[in-house]
Parts: C-alpha cells; sequence; structure tokens
C-alpha cells in the first residue's frame, strides 16, 4: 500500500502529459476523418483584394526602391570621390592611417580607433597644400575623439589645426562652431 501512495502521483502526472500530448493529435485525425472539412482545407484561400494593405506591404517588399540623386547629394558624392582617389596618393602606411580614421568616424565609440596624433598631424600637413578640406577633417575627427574621451587639451589642438586648414577653403562652418563650444 505504501509504494501506490509513492506511485500515485507519478502515474497522475504521466497520465496528464500523454492526455497532453495526444489531444492535438487525435483531434486532427477526427478533423481530417470528416470529408467535408479535408476539402475545405484542400481549396487555396481567396486572393486578397487589390487595394488590400497585405498587396502593399507586399510590393513595398518586393519593388526595389530606387531614389534619384538630389542636386547637393551628386556634387557630394563626387567631391567624397575625388578625395578618395588624392588620399590614394599618400604613401601605404598614411592610406592605413586614414582608413582607420575613416573607420572611426563611422563608429566613434571604438575607442581603439584613436590613432597617434603625431600621426594625423603628420598626414595633415602631406595634404594641407594638395587637399586643404581633407587635412581639416582629418584634426577635426581627431577632436572629436580627444573631446569625446575628456581630453580638452588635445582637442582644442586638433580643432586649433583643422580650423588653420580650414581657413584655406572657406572654412567648414561645424568645425568653428565646434571649436568655440569647446573654447
Amino acid at each position: 500500500s505504501r509504494m501506490i501512495v509513492f506511485m500515485a502521483p507519478a502515474l497522475i502526472a504521466f497520465g496528464t502529459g500523454v492526455a497532453v500530448i495526444t489531444a492535438p493529435i487525435v483531434t486532427s485525425l477526427a478533423a481530417t476523418s470528416d470529408p467535408q472539412l479535408r476539402a475545405e482545407d484542400a481549396r487555396p484561400p481567396p486572393p486578397p483584394a487589390p487595394g488590400s494593405t497585405w498587396v502593399k506591404a507586399m510590393q513595398d517588399l518586393v519593388d526595389p526602391i530606387v531614389l534619384p540623386l538630389s542636386a547637393r547629394e551628386k556634387p557630394a558624392i563626387e567631391r567624397r570621390e575625388r578625395r578618395e582617389r588624392r588620399a590614394n596618393d599618400l604613401p601605404e602606411h598614411d592610406q592605413l592611417i586614414l582608413a582607420k580614421l575613416r573607420e572611426y568616424g563611422k563608429r566613434r565609440q571604438h575607442r581603439e580607433h584613436i590613432l597617434l596624433r603625431e600621426d594625423i598631424f603628420r598626414i595633415a600637413r602631406h595634404s594641407r597644400d594638395r587637399d586643404p578640406l581633407l587635412a581639416c577633417r582629418i584634426c577635426r575627427e581627431l577632436g572629436l575623439a580627444y573631446r569625446e574621451l575628456g581630453m580638452l587639451e588635445g582637442s582644442l589642438e586638433a580643432h586649433r589645426h583643422a580650423l588653420t586648414y580650414g581657413i584655406q577653403t572657406g572654412l567648414p562652418e561645424e568645425v568653428g562652431r565646434e571649436y568655440h563650444e569647446l573654447g
């Protein structure tokens, strides 16, 4: 009798588990045995109405979205391509540093992309005669990196270089604004 007392909960749990698992199977078998239900399942669902939101959503997913370039975007893309071509004229070591700097510009939160400022200023000095805007942008990126780390002195020095090179290009407004925010 003691064995029955100990085994009863296990048997009840086992029976409940079997019932829970087999109930959907039995129900589906019973449903498929009805010929009328089987005929309804065999018919395809009605197509959605042409103006329905489902059709529009599917068309949005399937149709590629091609937007024409605006009058402002096209010159900007051309300028970026020219800058990249000029950057390719730099020595290989400088190209590597510049590529890392661009990567850092895209992902500023990654602090391992902050480079030695001597290298950056060397690149900036190298390119200031050929491309002062590139030199200005290089120093600006470095200034933003220093500011993010809380190194105000380095940020001011980098922005000062950016302003020096930027004057030759008509001084991009954002560099001047950032410099005044720092100072």
